[in-house]
């Protein structure tokens, strides 16, 4: 083999090298990425699970509210009518 051909095979190889590391450097990049968006979905799983108890809550104060509300009215219609017949 000539000295010009095996310096461009060296040189393929060279560049095979560098496109294997850039391989594995991105391999290493998504494998990071998908352990901080496993850690990501977790914590929005966490926050809906939050926040889904949240609206629960809301919900029941609400209905509290409009019981006492619907209980003050009521009672405040019957006394006026029993003190004013």
């Amino acid at each position: 083999m000539s000295e010009e051909r095996l310096n461009r095979i060296e040189a393929k190889l060279d560049k095979l090298t560098d496109y294997i590391v850039e391989v594995a450097r991105l391999d290493e990049r998504i494998t990071n990425l998908e352990d901080v968006c496993e850690v990501k979905c977790h914590k929005f799983d966490k926050n809906e699970k939050l926040l889904n108890d949240l609206a629960l809550t809301v919900k029941n104060f609400v209905r509290v509210f409009w019981l006492l509300l619907s209980s003050f009215v009521i009672s405040s219609v019957s006394y006026y009518f029993s003190h004013h017949s």
